[in-house]
This record gives structure tokens, C-alpha cells and sequence, in this order.
């Protein structure tokens, strides 16, 4: 196929693909170039798929940072809406997994930036230009108070450590909420301080 030249060699990609080391616009093209069919693709996946799982069965899985696991989240956080149930279920088990990673994850995250509300500090972890929306790490101080507002457009909140009061409602690590656009958020406050992960409109 012309799209072979283009893509590059088979030998080379198909080893990548399996590896999981492509991009996501990698993967998505190549992933496309095997649906429209490629017999030098498709033998190369044939002869090295056996062999990578081989080596999966005979390697120690590792855990992921604390990184990679705060990055996930945030990825997972990105998608707007309600959550199901078994979504929710798998929020709490990898926000259990972040928790006893906190002093490295709090380690390795920076540039940490003062919002106007006292003891209060945002980290920016990604921003939708086109929708203005941003994810970010929020560090509540105990004892700090962020006042009720609301947005025009819908907003998560995920509990990663410590305690948070959403009016008279106390969420605790792994759990979750979301407004819908334009509903009031009241008043939030931490006795112990908190870590919250947020998908946010910029109104």
C-alpha cells in the first residue's frame, strides 16, 4: 500500500505499536492503516504478538508513580458529566493507590499558584484553550473557606487526600462531585486541609 512508505517500515512500527510507545496520533494512524489492510503489518503482528506477550508473562509488573497515576486522573477528569457507578469505583481504587504516594506526588508537583482566598493554591495541570477549561490540582489549608459560587458551564471535583465540606455535605478522599452548568456550588471549607482534582470552566 502507498501508506506503507509514508508510515515508515513495517518492522519498525509494528515493535512500537506493540510496545505501546507511540503517540496518540501515532497509534491512531497506524491503528488506521491496519483497518484498511496491510498483509506486511499483519505479518509482523502475527510473528512479534506472541513474542511481546511472552515477555509480559515473564516481567514483574511495576506500579506506576505517583505521577503517572495524578496524570491519569487528570485525563480520566477531562470528560464532563456525571459518573457511573463502576467509574466512580475506579476513581476511589486509584485515588487510594495516589494516597500512599502523597509526599511524592506533593514532591514532584510545582509551580503552585495563590488564588484570592486565603490558604487556598491551584496547580494547573492542563487548559482547553477553545473550551476554556483548565484540570488542576486545588491544596485547601485547614481551616481555609472558598465561598459559594456557581459557573456557566459544568464543573468535577475529585477528593484525592484529606476532608472537604460542601455546605452540609462532608466528601472524603475518593470521592467525587459534580455541578451542573450554572448550579450554585456552596460554601467549601477543610478542618484537616485537602487535595482536590477539578475539571473547571474559566468564567
Amino acid at each position: 500500500m502507498d501508506d506503507e512508505h509514508t508510515l515508515g517500515d513495517p518492522t519498525e512500527l509494528v515493535p512500537l505499536y506493540l510496545a505501546g510507545a507511540m503517540t496518540d496520533d501515532e497509534r491512531a494512524q497506524f491503528e488506521a492503516h491496519l483497518a484498511e489492510g496491510c498483509a506486511a503489518c499483519d505479518q509482523e503482528m502475527l510473528a512479534l504478538d506472541s513474542l511481546f506477550a511472552a515477555l509480559a508473562d515473564a516481567t514483574e509488573a511495576v506500579p506506576p508513580s505517583a505521577t503517572a497515576r495524578i496524570s491519569a486522573l487528570a485525563r480520566a477528569n477531562e470528560t464532563l458529566g456525571e459518573l457511573s457507578p463502576q467509574q466512580i469505583d475506579g476513581v476511589q481504587a486509584l485515588v487510594a493507590e495516589v494516597e500512599k504516594s502523597l509526599p511524592e506526588l506533593l514532591q514532584a508537583s510545582q509551580e503552585w499558584r495563590k488564588v484570592p482566598h486565603e490558604g487556598i493554591v491551584l496547580q494547573r495541570l492542563g487548559y482547553d484553550k477553545a473550551a476554556q477549561r483548565i484540570t488542576a490540582l486545588v491544596r485547601m489549608a485547614p481551616g481555609s473557606i472558598l465561598p459559594g459560587h456557581a459557573h456557566a458551564e459544568g464543573e468535577q471535583c475529585v477528593v484525592l487526600h484529606g476532608d472537604l465540606s460542601i455546605g452540609d455535605r462532608a466528601l472524603r478522599a475518593g470521592e467525587y462531585r459534580y455541578w451542573k452548568p450554572g448550579e450554585p456550588q456552596p460554601q467549601q471549607t477543610t478542618e484537616k486541609g485537602c487535595l482536590l482534582l477539578i475539571s473547571s470552566p474559566l468564567d
